[in-house]
C-alpha cells in the first residue's frame, strides 16, 4: 500500500483524532476511515483526490471482508449481519449513492468509462 499525507484541515472531521496536525497514513486506511464517517463532503473530497474507481474498489473490499467475518465488531460487541449479500446493506447503498452523486456531477462525467460493445 502507498502512504499518503492526511491533513485534517482538508476534511470536516479529523478521522485520525490522535493527531491534530498532518500525519502519514496508508491510502486504504484513509479511504476506509472517511467512508465509515458517512460525511458526504468528505466522500466527495476523497473521490476527487483518489478517483471514483479507487474509492468504489475500497468500499467493495471493505464490505466483502466485513461479510466474510459475518458480524460488526464494536469494541468487543459482536453484532451479526442480517443480510447475506453486502450489496443489500443499507449503509453500503448510502455510501454507494454518495459516490454515484459525485460521478453524476457535470464536471466529473469524464471519469466514467464508456463501454463499447462490438457486434459479431
Amino acid at each position: 500500500m502507498r502512504d499518503t499525507v492526511f491533513n485534517p484541515k482538508d476534511y470536516e472531521i479529523n478521522y485520525f483524532w490522535q493527531t491534530r496536525s498532518s500525519s502519514v497514513q496508508s491510502k486504504s486506511s484513509l479511504i476506509r476511515a472517511v467512508l465509515k464517517g458517512l460525511n458526504k463532503k468528505d466522500i466527495f473530497t476523497i473521490c476527487k483526490v483518489y478517483g471514483i474507481k479507487t474509492v468504489q474498489n475500497e468500499l467493495d473490499s471493505y464490505y466483502k471482508e466485513l461479510y466474510k467475518k459475518g458480524f460488526y465488531d464494536f469494541r468487543g460487541l459482536k453484532v451479526p449481519l442480517k443480510q447475506r449479500n453486502y450489496k443489500k446493506d443499507p449503509l453500503y447503498r448510502e455510501i454507494k449513492g454518495y459516490i454515484c452523486d459525485f460521478a453524476s456531477q457535470k464536471d466529473f462525467r469524464h471519469f466514467r468509462k464508456k463501454r463499447v460493445f462490438k457486434r459479431k
